[in-house]
Order: structure tokens, then C-alpha cells, then sequence
């Protein structure tokens, strides 16, 4: 295989992971998590945990795959957006009940992110439950799947 030929290959895939990322679901802030001064990048911000969702694909009839992506996110008092924070400590997974199994999947942090890649196998709403761990505080943000609201998703 030629050079030129693998460098247009990983040009092609770096512009739709592009693409991809100017696609995903509009970013919800759900609740405010207590991070120290010392921790912030910007002084006298709130902070707050945010998921974005994308459904990735589906194979066959039923089968979705979804990617979840959590972050906390700084905002000033007049609502402003001043970035991303990193947090030690963190622990975030997801449960939901499929065929009357629970089951938990557990995000891996990327850079800023933590982000889950799973499969449910149902075109019902599919209710699911985001629990993020940090500092001894639990903060629980719930979420319903298969509605025709995130990218990617047909409209129900």
C-alpha cells in the first residue's frame, strides 16, 4: 500500500471523527457538583456535571449503539460558559435494566471527557441512569434513550 494512499485513509477518518464530534447532542447541564477553589481554572465559577448523547449506529432492527459523554463544566454567575474541568477521583457508570437484567457499563476518561460505548437491544424508550462519583458526593442524572431526541436517533 502506497503512503499517499494511508495518509488520505487517516485524513478521511480524522474528518468524520470531526464531523462526528460537531454532530453529537447538545450538551445538558444537569447538577451542580462542589469542586474547591483550588481545583478551578477559572475563580468564583459553578461547576456542574454534563452529558452529551449520540446514537452511533444501528444494526439490524433493534440493535443501537450509543456513546455517552459526561464532563464537568465551568459557568460563571451570569451563566457563561468558561470550559472544561479536570477532576482526579472520578468514578462514572450507567445502569439500566435490559430483558429484566440490570446492567452497569462504566466510562473511561478521555482527556476532559468520560465516555461510555454501549448496546441496548430494544427500539422502546430505554430509561437509564448516569451515576458520577466525586469527592464523596453522588450525583445521579437520569436520561431516556429511543426517543428521537439525540443525533442519530429516527424520529419516534
Amino acid at each position: 500500500m502506497s503512503k499517499n494512499y494511508k495518509n488520505k485513509k487517516q485524513m478521511k477518518r480524522l474528518l468524520i471523527y470531526f464531523i462526528g464530534l460537531l454532530s453529537t447532542s447538545s450538551i445538558v447541564f444537569a447538577q451542580e457538583i462542589h469542586v474547591t477553589e483550588s481545583l478551578k481554572t477559572v475563580p468564583n465559577v459553578k461547576c456542574y456535571w454534563s452529558y452529551s448523547v449520540e446514537r452511533l449506529s444501528t444494526i439490524k432492527d433493534s440493535i443501537h449503539k450509543y456513546s455517552i459523554r459526561v464532563s464537568v463544566e465551568q459557568i460563571d454567575s451570569a451563566g457563561k460558559h468558561k470550559g472544561k474541568l479536570i477532576l482526579r477521583d472520578v468514578q462514572i457508570s450507567c445502569n439500566f435494566t435490559e430483558n429484566e437484567i440490570l446492567k452497569k457499563v462504566k466510562f473511561k476518561r478521555v482527556g476532559l471527557q468520560w465516555i461510555a460505548k454501549f448496546k441496548i437491544n430494544t427500539n422502546t424508550p430505554m430509561p437509564l441512569k448516569i451515576i458520577a462519583n466525586y469527592n464523596h458526593q453522588e450525583s445521579i442524572m437520569p436520561l431516556l434513550l429511543n426517543l428521537g431526541t439525540y443525533p442519530g436517533e429516527p424520529d419516534n
